[in-house]
């Protein structure tokens, strides 16, 4: 029995330091998960993953630099932010957005695409209601596993025959983030427009990400 002292309390020793450390860690390391998965919860993404419909957001009081603003955050489930960024960039297919009974894109075709990475940029000319010709182009940036940023912008402006300049180049924007969460995709999106004359018409020219986001989420 005495020579078996040394071995039992070896063995008592080594028990406790593995209830003390060896259980602890992965107590440790499952809070450390906890804690970041915490932080990377979105209050707003849960709330549209919650909701049947997208929360939009519209400020259409015009200032120094902008007509309107118009916001939309919406969850489309079981989709993929490469498919759903594929559809976007296809601008020849904006025609297939529908607004009611109407399209506000009567014509769209992509003029080029440069397909690099992680950036890529697509250009196009479209035709919205009223004969309002511009060309656009599209910025997608890739952010790996938080998705997708694409970034719209106006290039050309337009000129109506009797008010004149009615928007300036660069003056609509639209920026729609693919944001990978839960089992699907967050569709983060942002539409700004400064108009020059007929400032009560910037609402409808923002409010296009809803009929954008349905297009999006349908089919």
């Amino acid at each position: 029995m005495r020579g078996s002292c040394p071995f039992v309390l070896a063995s008592l020793l080594a028990l406790a330091l593995a209830a003390s450390t060896g259980c602890a860690a992965p107590a440790e390391e499952e809070g450390d998960d906890a804690t970041a998965a915490a932080q990377t919860r979105n209050p707003a993404y849960d709330e549209a993953v919650r909701a049947a419909t997208a929360k939009v957001t519209a400020d259409d009081t015009p200032n120094a630099q902008r007509s309107s603003e118009t916001t939309l955050i919406g969850y489309i489930p079981n989709a993929k932010a490469d498919k759903i960024l594929a559809k976007l960039l296809d601008v020849a297919r904006w025609t297939e957005i529908k607004d009611g009974d109407a399209a506000p894109f009567t014509s769209a075709t992509a003029t080029s695409d440069d397909e690099g990475s992680p950036k890529r940029i697509v250009r196009g000319k479209v035709v919205l209601q009223g004969d309002v010709s511009l060309d656009v182009r599209l910025t997608a940036d890739d952010a790996g596993e938080n998705g997708y940023t694409v970034a719209i912008t106006n290039t050309t402006g337009y000129r109506h025959w009797l008010l004149g300049t009615v928007l300036e180049p660069g003056k609509l924007t639209m920026t729609i983030k693919l944001v990978p969460y839960e089992r699907g995709l967050v569709v983060d999106a942002r539409a700004t427009v400064k108009l020059l004359k007929a400032e009560d018409r910037a609402p409808r020219i923002t409010g296009a990400v809803r009929p954008i986001f349905a297009w999006l989420k349908g089919g």
